[in-house]
């Protein structure tokens, strides 16, 4: 039966459903798409159950027979995940649910266009750094959510680690202002130290430490190899 489940088609209605569903956001295609898939599961499990006792079927071998089975197995399944007997229904709904959520929550967390503008100009003009590189940086490091936090611990749109940002004065790393104009301020600073951008890059997410220990090359970590690529790549564009 597990052979089953993890057939290719029975994963591809699942994943599709569930972006399909997460774009959507409508309750009651989630409720749907959660009841489609118990059924298709059940239906999984009564074929699995009943090939083990019957192998013939219910209505006997042969083509009729089988499509005579199916239709009954397909049937029934469809019944059980209405009741959500087999509670997959609900705990999908629910996970999507929450996906949803945190979906709708970061869509409505995002700096609008016409704000962002405004803040990469300030830093432009603070720090002579060129506009599409400090809305690069913001992009990789942020996707522009002010409230965005690492698993290290960096902070707000440019991804301030605590330790940065009180050596820059930032008072609030969350407010979106204080936070651009303080990682520009850095990133330039850097720029100032190795009079080479993609060494400024690599040390803004390395650390200025890394890019010297390896004689002002960028480091050997293929998370700041990945990263500098990025950003270079989204500030030529």
């Amino acid at each position: 039966m597990i052979d089953q489940l993890q057939k290719p088609d029975v994963q591809s209605l699942l994943v599709n459903r569930i972006y399909q569903k997460l774009q959507n956001q409508d309750t009651a295609d989630l409720k749907r798409a959660a009841e489609k898939f118990e059924a298709v599961f059940a239906h999984l499990l009564f074929a699995s159950l009943r090939k083990s006792m019957i192998p013939s079927g219910f209505f006997g071998e042969g083509l009729q027979g089988e499509i005579f089975q199916a239709m009954m197995e397909e049937r029934v399944s469809e019944a059980v995940a209405r009741r959500r007997q087999l509670g997959i229904a609900d705990l999908i709904e629910k996970q999507l649910r929450q996906q949803v959520n945190q979906v709708q929550a970061t869509r409505e967390s995002v700096i609008p266009l016409s704000q962002r503008k405004r803040l990469v100009e300030r830093a432009r003009q603070a720090t002579g750094l060129p506009a599409e590189l400090i809305y690069a940086v913001i992009q990789q490091e942020s996707a522009w959510d002010p409230n965005a936090v690492s698993s290290k611990g960096a902070k707000g749109l440019m991804q301030l680690m605590d330790e940065t940002a009180r050596e820059l004065g930032v008072r609030n790393v969350f407010d979106p202002l204080e936070n651009v104009l303080a990682g520009s301020r850095y990133l330039k600073r850097l720029f100032d130290e190795f009079d080479d951008m993609t060494l400024a890059l690599a040390a803004y997410n390395a650390g200025p430490g890394a890019v010297r220990k390896y004689g002002n090359q960028i480091p050997p970590y293929r998370e700041t190899q990945e990263y500098v690529k990025k950003v270079m790549r989204l500030w030529n564009k």
